[in-house]
């Protein structure tokens, strides 16, 4: 005898009821798992439910299982063929998948089938924003608030897209109505922040991202939008401080991670910067912004071959990312690798034309010898801001290379000691113009630079420059004469000493034995610029590297050094005897009468390399691996300074090469004539 199958009991429409009743409960409480339970329950009892298919897809979208959801929506799709909502469904879907285009498709069939429903033209509006379209989005935006116009969230999106375009006036103003629909919204006040901010309102920007962590102390994005505001204003402290909360609430956050690492790499604390960017690599490993933080912080720490991968792949990431396009063409300079920094520059600014890349494009062209665009491109300094305040803004014209017969000109000097004792050869060339030329400097070099031929008067940045017709900047001489590597102005010497001075110190030096070498072995480490500390890090060396020399006999090593640095003779008086007279020396004339007395000067390079080069003294400068534009590449003599030599590190750090060959030559280096002097 074969059993009956069982009959299935009837459901009632009130059991339906309770089970999506209690659905809907687990649901809203948060549990999901037992919500798309309860769901299948409803679908394996009335498959026809489409609301039960419906919560189903939105419960299994809430658990990341976007290919189950899209499988439930698609199921009401067929239950409701044209139902604006499930279209919207599987636009959600599509967007968690990364598919953005598919979802505008079907946000766009929604406002087709529901033309008056606000919510669709505001999701459509935020698709067109993941998608770049920020444009598009606008439209959509107030087409949400035309059908809605108390809706808060389309006027804070509205703000958003505004911002996106440039157009910080009606973002701000979009981003107040909304703050005005719903004054406890955190991220109202997190968009007006950057409306703010991107107009250079800093003061109510920071309070605006203050009030957004108020509402939402948990909120790690209003941290992240303040630390990246507190960093622009160089509170540099503070603004770690707020990006180390981001990331404690959100341990995964990749920009505030990112943002982190390059506050890091600011702070000195390279170490920390790469471990930070290479944290928000881990949690978005398609991050271009995190490659290049990366970049930038491994180049500062002296990684240059791991920076130039970093960059290059944020390069394959986001193909048109000129800040990662000129990063990458600075590290490929500091390699040598000149021409292909030059291409990466062009590149970046074909991106962008941005003033930072236009000044390393021409510090490139120059390095190269390729001086004629080299100086077009480096008037683009002007355009930055620490050049900007150089010197002041004057009412009179800058000079053009008009007339000057019977005019005054104020010849102004600019950035370094090094840049002005270089460039202040152009002195002559302006008074053959018939140019009175007033020269402005730093006052330690007011005496020395009074020697120049053709300078009327020298007066001081301190103060204000007598009356003029006219101004030019030191640096801005060569592009309006036309230099090229050719036609340097080369009347060497064209700096002159005190006669008596350099008398009295030849005869202090007669006293000592042998060859008298003036040496100086560390730059100004300018503490207060992180950048140039970073750079007179590599440009100095210790004063035990130089113990060697003190084993060449019939030699004299003079010191020439100043600040903090020269202090270091007194651990090795005993294995590197020095003379040191710089207690006596109170500006660059004393030193340039000392020089003038000396057989030779080594030094790494500083302005003591300029001014022994412009008073006609030998001078060796020992060069870093990544050495600076003015000492052009691959060559060991410069057209500036034609009795200078050049000693290059062969790698980057390696000095032992470099004393070594200076040994070598030292030992052979024979003493000047008394006659070779720039006394006057």
């Amino acid at each position: 005898m074969t059993r009956s199958s069982p009959q299935r009991a009837a459901v009632s429409d009130a059991d339906i009821a309770r089970i999506f009743g209690d659905a809907l409960a687990v649901h809203h409480a948060g549990d999901l798992p037992a919500a798309v339970r309860l769901y299948h329950g409803i679908i394996a009892l009335r498959p026809a439910t489409h609301e039960a298919h419906s919560n189903l897809g939105i419960a299994l979208l809430g658990l990341g299982q976007a290919e189950a959801a899209r499988i439930a929506f698609r199921n009401v799709a067929a239950l409701i063929p044209d139902s604006a909502p499930t279209f919207q469904a599987l636009a959600a879907v599509a967007q968690a998948r990364g598919e953005i285009r598919a979802a505008i498709g079907l946000l766009w069939r929604a406002q087709v089938l529901s033309p008056q429903d606000a919510v669709a033209s505001y999701r459509l509006a935020h698709a067109l924003r993941s998608d770049q379209r920020s444009r598009d989005a606008l439209i959509a935006f107030r087409r949400a608030i035309a059908l809605a116009p108390d809706f808060a969230e389309a006027h804070g999106g509205l703000g958003v897209a505004y911002c996106e375009t440039g157009a910080s006036d009606r973002a701000i103003a979009a981003c107040r109505r909304a703050i005005v629909l719903r004054p406890g919204v955190a991220e109202n006040f997190g968009n007006l922040g950057n409306a703010l901010k991107l107009q250079g309102l800093t003061a109510p920007a920071t309070a605006a991202f203050r009030r957004a962590i108020v509402l939402r102390p948990d909120q790690a994005v209003s941290y992240n939008n303040l630390g990246s505001l507190l960093r622009e204003l160089g509170a540099l402290e503070s603004a770690w401080d707020t990006y180390r909360q981001a990331v404690l609430i959100a341990p995964d956050f990749p920009e505030a991670l990112s943002n982190l690492g390059v506050v890091d790499c600011d702070r000195g604390d390279d170490a920390a910067a790469i471990a930070a960017c290479r944290r928000a690599i881990a949690c978005r490993p398609a991050y271009a912004e995190a490659h290049n933080n990366l970049g930038n912080a491994l180049e500062a720490s002296g990684q240059w071959a791991a920076a130039t991968t970093a960059y290059r792949r944020a390069l394959r990431l986001e193909p048109a990312f000129p800040e990662a396009c000129n990063n990458l063409g600075t590290v490929l300079r500091a390699r040598g690798l000149i021409d292909e920094a030059v291409a990466c520059y062009e590149q970046a600014i074909a991106r962008r034309d941005a003033p930072d890349f236009h000044l390393n494009y021409a510090m490139a062209l120059l390095h190269r010898g390729k001086f004629e665009r080299g100086w077009t491109e480096y008037e683009w300094r002007w355009k930055i801001r620490q050049y900007q305040n150089q010197y002041g803004a004057f009412a009179q014209p800058e000079w053009r290379g008009e007339p000057l017969e019977g005019r005054t000109i104020l010849f102004h000097g600019e950035q370094g000691f090094g840049d002005c004792l270089q460039f202040v050869r152009y002195v002559p060339l302006l008074a053959a113009r018939g140019a009175r030329v007033v020269l402005r400097v730093r006052p330690p070099l007011i005496r020395l630079l009074r020697t120049v031929p053709g300078v009327a008067t020298v007066v001081s940045l301190d103060d204000a420059p007598p009356p003029f017709d006219c101004h030019l900047a030191l640096m801005s001489a060569p592009r309006i004469f036309g230099t090229t590597v050719d036609t340097i102005p080369t009347p060497i010497p064209y700096l002159r000493t005190d006669a008596v001075a350099t008398a009295r110190w030849r005869a202090r030096l007669a006293a000592l034995p042998g060859r008298k070498i003036g040496l100086v072995w560390s730059g100004d480490p300018h503490p207060d610029d992180r950048g140039f500390s970073r750079a007179d890090r590599r440009r100095s060396l210790a004063l035990d590297r130089f113990v060697p020399l003190a084993a060449i006999p019939d030699l004299t090593l003079v010191s020439l050094q100043k600040g903090a640095a020269a202090g270091q003779r007194h651990k090795l008086a005993h294995r590197l005897p020095l003379v040191d007279w710089m207690d006596e020396i109170e500006d660059f004339a004393d030193t340039a009468a000392l020089i003038a007395a000396l057989d030779l000067v080594i030094t790494v390079d500083t302005a003591v390399a300029h001014l022994a080069g412009g008073l006609g003294q030998p001078v060796w400068i020992l060069s870093r691996f990544d050495g600076c534009w003015r000492w052009l590449h691959d060559t060991d003599r410069s057209p500036w300074y034609p009795q200078a030599r050049l000693y290059r590190q062969a790698t980057p750090g390696a000095w032992d090469g470099v004393i070594d060959a200076v040994r070598g030559d030292l030992a052979r280096f024979p003493a000047a004539a008394p006659a070779a002097t720039g006394a006057r």
